[in-house]
């Protein structure tokens, strides 16, 4: 979040995995919502989160869930937000936050760049429908 750049409100909660209260949420407020994958692979259980929030009096009033700014982080080698293809998580949340700043960035070619150079990978939209899911109803991610 920090090199994206974005103010994480869950920095001082725990460490990298922790799990969450719905009164800590609700204090933060936050304006987005990155949530990383976990189930593997991604199925209804997952997508089922963010119509829970929706629904859930205590998150009513949260910024990012009333604006859909709620998203899953891609699923690549490892999470986006992790080691490999950090970058590419960087990417993703720089031009989810800030549009106006990186409308000239297209995350997928990007993206596409990363596999072919890095892991002589070609990637189809197939791929980024099983990697890059989205929360039904959430914003888009860009990628699938």
């Amino acid at each position: 979040m920090d090199y994206a750049p974005g103010i994480n409100v869950a920095a001082t909660a725990g460490d990298r995995y922790f799990t969450m209260s719905a009164e800590n949420v609700t204090k933060w407020n936050p304006d987005f919502i990155f949530q990383t994958i976990v189930t593997t692979p991604y199925d209804s259980k997952m997508a089922a989160y963010y119509d829970n929030w929706k629904t859930d009096d205590r998150f009513k009033d949260i910024t990012a869930i009333k604006n859909g700014d709620v998203y899953i982080m891609p699923m690549g080698i490892t999470q986006w937000n992790g080691d490999v293809e950090l970058a590419l998580g960087v990417l993703q949340m720089a031009k989810i936050m800030y549009p106006d700043l990186f409308k000239d960035i297209d995350v997928k070619a990007e993206a596409m760049k990363f596999y072919k150079t890095y892991m002589n990978y070609n990637m189809t939209a197939d791929d980024f429908k099983i990697m890059a899911p989205n929360f039904t109803d959430a914003k888009s991610n860009g990628l699938s």
